[in-house]
């Protein structure tokens, strides 16, 4: 059993930004889509995993943006498990077209036993015939985003929406990312010019929650961003 799938993509209008381009958070979704494709595939989707009381869980997403594609453009959207350590597993991404990496991701996913939340192991999560025969998507390590915020005022709320919530009943991983960039203008996000993201999940969100952002500058530009339910941090992020 191979462990690579891959399928096309075109870049249609729901899924494009302002500028014409697969927006940010549409790449993310195009991951996170063709990850649950490919684990049904391979006897570890949602239901498979339900039926064995456990599910998965993102620990944290890294997406590099050499070049988004245009609305219209056929892109090959790729993915595949990385071999996992004892309790976490890496699944890398890649956005091809024209012969040219696009953009590349990976996700640090961990498997949690449904009745009492407890990490499980990897050992047999995966087919014991499964054959990791690609090397990692993307080689640069995940960033540790510091939960430095002291000092730093909210610049932005956001009430958590009814159309922000998944199968799981909390906020789906990308709606945090829409959320994010809807923290910014379409001027501020071209200045920015972003083509680095880390994110690291901390906690679940409800419907009808407020988040408070908090941001800090990076030295040589970007920033990290904390999200925030009263003193929890649901969520971290870099941005470069």
């Amino acid at each position: 059993m191979i462990g690579y799938f891959e399928h096309e993509l075109t870049v249609l209008p729901g899924c494009a930004d302002a500028d014409g381009l697969m927006s940010i958070h549409g790449v993310f979704g195009a991951f996170m889509d063709i990850a649950a494709r490919h684990a049904s595939l391979l006897g570890v989707g949602m239901n498979d995993m339900a039926k064995r009381g456990l599910f998965w869980v993102t620990a944290r997403t890294k997406v590099h943006l050499i070049r988004r594609p245009a609305m219209g453009e056929t892109v090959t959207v790729q993915t595949w498990p990385d071999p996992p350590s004892r309790i976490r597993g890496d699944r890398g991404y890649r956005i091809v077209g024209g012969g040219e990496v696009l953009v590349q991701g990976k996700t640090e996913w961990a498997v949690v036993d449904i009745e009492n939340g407890s990490l499980q192991q990897f050992r047999d999560i995966y087919p014991p015939e499964l054959e990791f025969c690609t090397p990692p998507a993307l080689e640069t390590p995940f960033v540790r985003v510091p939960d430095k915020f002291e000092g730093v005022e909210p610049y932005y709320s956001y009430e958590v929406r009814s159309t922000d919530i998944d199968v799981g009943h909390h906020m789906n991983n990308t709606a945090y990312i829409r959320a994010l960039l809807s923290s910014f203008s379409n001027e501020a996000l071209r200045a920015m010019d972003v083509h680095d993201i880390d994110v690291v999940y901390r906690a679940s969100c409800y419907e009808g929650e407020t988040l408070d952002f908090y941001k800090k500058p990076l030295d040589g530009g970007g920033c990290d961003i904390r999200m925030a339910r009263g003193d929890q941090t649901i969520l971290l992020a870099r941005m470069v």
